[in-house]
């Protein structure tokens, strides 16, 4: 999967909406405004380990049999299939 700037984009609004700072009581009962500031490079380092994570895990038998297979020279990928992802790459 590639993650381009639309779904970073996407994905870092969804991210600030939820972090949004809350106001905080003291014990004097006055309230004053409690906050964290995050670094953009966090925030974004963070948007992408949630964007790794959520990929799908493959299993690990099913990679051991393709790296066999890469190594024994037999794995074949199709030319329509190759063709189609490099169109789905270019249209990101």
């Amino acid at each position: 999967m590639r993650i381009g700037n639309l779904q970073i984009s996407s994905i870092q609004k969804i991210f600030d909406k939820k972090n949004t700072t809350e106001k905080a009581e003291t014990t004097k009962g006055k309230s004053r405004e409690d906050g964290i500031n995050i670094s953009s490079e966090a925030r974004l380092f963070s948007v992408a380990m949630k964007a790794i994570q959520a990929l799908p895990k493959k299993d690990d038998k099913e990679l051991e049999t393709l790296k066999m297979q890469i190594r024994e020279d037999s794995y074949e990928v199709s030319n329509e299939d190759i063709a189609e992802k490099i169109l789905n790459d270019s249209l990101l």
